[in-house]
């Protein structure tokens, strides 16, 4: 898929946002890293579709 408008949010269980980039390429793989354990949603919104996951960082 190629992204041209997208961007990329990460929120913890709490709502609370914990990171925001826009996205101008093609993407792979996501930096993770940093985050502390624990539940996350990653919203990525391309071309007026959104995508929502739930993941969990162990």
């Amino acid at each position: 898929m190629l992204v041209n408008n997208g961007k990329l949010t990460v929120y913890n269980i709490q709502g609370i946002l914990i990171s925001e980039q826009i996205l101008k390429q093609n993407i792979t793989e996501i930096d993770l890293k940093s985050l502390d354990c624990g539940m996350y949603f990653i919203i990525i919104s391309i071309d007026n579709k959104i995508i929502t996951k739930k993941i969990v960082v162990k």
